[in-house]
């Protein structure tokens, strides 16, 4: 598997005109990977002037092409009445480039720095997961993620998730607590979506059944606690994981 390039772009050092351009580069690759936003609407969700900050890795395949990005948010919010910082994230593969976890990989780095450089404030990644391999992608690394099937989540995150949610301004779906209606709907054959349906891998299977319509652009709502323990857990996992595919790949 070829290794990507990749550029990393704070959005705080582009002018007008370069976020602008910038906004046509990304939509137009946005299109290849997703349906269900305007380019209004897709720059509203991934150049967002009211983050503390963003940043933006764009990936390149060999020949210098653009085949992924992913956006990273960081906010202030408060938690159960405690100031705390809100990492949430945008991100697509065209399909030949994924399954390398770049995206993950950088959503995480993006946390661990935060925490190490602010270890007692409270940090999380709130996401509006749209395709069940994202939320596989999360629940096989971190030890604690809610909602999770190996855990109840308590009425009061619950809630506290729910209110998080409000703060951005997505709109919530009638069909379930914690699902929001984010309108990205992933492209995929019907044979693809066939095999996300008849899996048996247990966290697909609890996606499903927690978010049945998310090929109509509905979204779960998750939370991820950044704390050392768990920021710990998802790498030594993470190495792990990229171990057994490496040895994969050479027999």
């Amino acid at each position: 598997m070829a290794r990507l390039s990749a550029e990393v772009v704070s959005l705080s050092d582009l002018s007008a005109a370069e976020r602008d351009a910038l906004g046509d580069k990304l939509f137009a690759l946005h299109r290849k990977i997703f349906s269900g936003l305007s380019r209004r609407q897709f720059v509203a969700c991934v150049l967002h002037d009211h983050a503390t900050a963003t940043r933006i890795k764009i990936f390149r395949n060999a020949e210098g092409t653009a085949v992924g990005y992913c956006a990273v948010h960081r906010y202030r919010r408060t938690w159960q009445g405690e100031s705390c910082t809100i990492f949430r994230a945008e991100a697509g593969l065209l399909k030949q480039y994924r399954g390398r976890q770049e995206t993950a990989s950088f959503v995480f780095m993006q946390g661990l720095l935060c925490k190490l450089r602010n270890p007692t404030r409270r940090v999380f990644y709130l996401g509006m997961l749209v395709h069940p391999s994202s939320y596989c992608l999360i629940a096989e690394r971190f030890p604690t993620i809610y909602p999770s099937r190996r855990r109840n989540t308590p009425q009061h995150i619950q809630e506290a998730m729910s209110q998080l949610a409000d703060s951005f301004e997505v709109p919530p779906s009638e069909n379930g607590p914690l699902l929001r209606e984010i309108g990205w709907i992933t492209r995929e054959t019907p044979a693809e979506a066939d095999a996300w349906r008849s899996s048996r891998h247990p966290d697909v299977r609890f996606f499903l059944a927690m978010n049945p319509r998310y090929e109509r652009g509905t979204g779960l709502l998750i939370l991820v606690p950044f704390t050392i323990r768990n920021l710990l857990g998802a790498a030594a996992k993470h190495i792990m994981l990229a171990a057994r595919r490496r040895r994969w790949r050479t027999g």
